[in-house]
């Protein structure tokens, strides 16, 4: 039994000294290693003994009345997504980051897939013109920090993985459709037509939301924090997390209510019990549906003075 652990030993000193190794020569020729988190994996070493290149690349200005989509996509990086004057790109690691403007469709990658050898954190911000028209916009983040300011798309669909987003002015006059992970993402007056947003064990948090539409929220180990107008129908579903939602009070609203070992309070009136349904004027103009499993629910009016649904 001695001779099997004394080899696991001297197998693990053996990493250890290659690791310190590594780091000697590494400093030594300017470079450093980065730990990153990674969803997707438990953990990604990047290093390089190479020096960075930045790179800005141009595409030209819109074309009147054309229409454009924008398709950004980063495994790990530091994003600034705004407006300009011209279709551009400015990196500091042009190895790692490509781009290109085809047939109406502007498209931003940053792949860092297994284990990267880089010197420093990846920089990339994106310009798109102020007039471009844009039909539908993707942007993915998997780690590191994307920022998105005072834009407007025809859709919208946002993915962070284990990364910050912030978007702040964005427009959609479709859809939304937005999904977390174990990241985060914080918006600010966001508004859109319908709005969906699903969360793994993440947060999000939304801010003066206008939606105009039908909007849907599902939250599995994570929470959401949301404000703001609704104009449609809300569908609420918690698994095990929470859900907080101060809405501008409707004229007329219904609610159906059902739990597990969770709990709902709505406009001050808590419900709660294992296998509970409530159902209040299904017919109404506004219609929340919510079910929450193990987690909490909680739904409160901003307008005191309109109509309230009676207690029971």
């Amino acid at each position: 039994m001695k001779k099997p652990f004394s080899s696991v030993l001297k197998g693990c000193a053996a990493a250890i000294l290659f690791g310190i190794v590594l780091c000697i020569v590494g400093a030594a020729g300017g470079g450093k290693a980065t730990l990153y988190p990674d969803w997707k994996s438990i953990l990604t070493l990047r290093w390089s003994f190479i020096k960075n290149e930045s790179a800005q690349l141009s595409f030209g200005a819109a074309q009147p009345g054309a229409l454009y989509s924008l398709n950004l996509s980063c495994d790990a990086a530091e994003v600034a997504l705004r407006k300009g004057k011209e279709f551009e790109v400015h990196t500091n690691r042009e190895d790692l980051v490509s781009a290109k403007l085809d047939d109406g469709t502007f498209t931003v990658s940053c792949v860092q897939s297994g284990i990267i050898w880089n010197s420093d954190e990846v920089e990339i911000t994106v310009t798109v013109p102020e007039n471009a028209q844009f039909d539908e916009a993707l942007l993915s983040l998997d780690a590191g920090k994307l920022k998105a300011e005072d834009l407007s798309f025809g859709q919208l669909t946002c993915e962070v993985g284990a990364g910050t987003a912030e978007l702040k002015k964005i427009s959609v006059s479709g859809a939304s459709s937005l999904h977390v992970g174990v990241g985060k993402l914080e918006a600010d007056h966001l508004s859109t037509q319908d709005f969906s947003c699903s969360i793994d064990a993440g947060s999000a948090d939304f801010q003066q939301l206008e939606c105009r539409g039908v909007s849907d929220i599902e939250v599995d180990l994570g929470q959401a924090t949301l404000s703001g107008l609704f104009e449609k129908d809300v569908r609420l579903n918690v698994s095990t997390g929470s859900i907080e939602l101060e809405a501008q009070r409707p004229a007329e609203y219904g609610y159906r209510l059902e739990t597990g070992a969770g709990s709902i309070k709505i406009d001050g009136q808590q419900f709660s019990g294992f296998g509970m349904d409530q159902t209040y004027r299904e017919d109404a103009d506004i219609l929340f549906d919510i079910s929450c499993d193990l987690g909490e629910v909680i739904v409160d009016f901003t307008d005191s003075a309109a109509p309230q649904a009676p207690r029971i």
